[in-house]
Parts: C-alpha cells; structure tokens; sequence
C-alpha cells in the first residue's frame, strides 16, 4: 500500500465515524490524518464541517479558510466556506467565498472552451491536403 492509499484509508475511516454519528472520534481522526499529511486539503475542509456538526461555526469557519487556502482552485471549497461563514456571523467573507468560487468554476469553463478550440484547430489543420496547407502558408 502507497502512502496515498495509506492517506485515503485513514480518511475514509474517519468519515465512516462521522458517519456513526461518532464526531468527536472523527474529529481526533482527521486532525492527526492532517497533522501527518498538512497539505490534504480536503481532510482540512472535513474538519470544518465537523466542528459545524459540533456547533462551532467559529472554528469550522477558520477551518474552511485553511482548506481554500491549501486548494485555491477548487470551487467547492468556496462554496463550503461561504456556507459555513454564514453560520459563523461572516457575512460579508460568505459573499466574496462565494464570488471566488463563481470565478473559478467560469475560469474552468473557460479553460474547457479553449481546450475544445485548439483541439478543433489542430483536427482541421490535421485534414487539410498538403495543396491547402501550401496556400495557407503563402
């Protein structure tokens, strides 16, 4: 087993406490599943809902923060942070979370619509006699 697997075993079993409805147990799970791999985003967006599942929107608050900042450029997280800023009084952060999260999902269709354009460009330069591509250049 690789040390991801290893890092998917360890956060399944903690959701499959909270899932117990055992939130204290998942809670402890997930900090040390995070405290041996600090860049797992999502391990640290599980936190923040479980401190939510708790009653403590401060924390899941902060706790989201720290998600969107460990993978700025997953709208979901946003979306979460901007839920969760709500609850925790955060009006004015909920509404730039969920601005960021509108911004990155329209980026990626965008990116998308690129993609799909050079793929189109290079398909029809692909079908393109040799005669036409002589024209093309002149």
């Amino acid at each position: 087993m690789n040390i991801n697997d290893l890092k998917e075993v360890r956060y399944d079993k903690a959701i499959a406490l909270r899932d117990a409805d055992k939130v204290d147990e998942a809670l402890e799970a997930m900090q040390a599943l995070l405290a041996d791999f600090p860049d797992f985003a999502l391990a640290q967006l599980a936190i923040a809902a479980l401190y939510a599942k708790k009653g403590l929107p401060e924390a899941a608050f902060s706790a989201a923060v720290k998600a969107c900042n460990l993978d700025p450029k997953n709208p979901f997280f946003y979306t979460a942070l901007s839920s969760l800023a709500i609850k925790a009084g955060h009006h004015q952060e909920a509404e730039e979370a969920l601005m960021k999260a509108q911004e990155i999902r329209f980026n990626i269709q965008i990116e998308k619509m690129r993609a799909m354009k050079e793929q189109e460009d290079s398909a029809s330069a692909a079908s393109e006699s040799p005669q036409e591509q002589d024209e093309t250049q002149r």
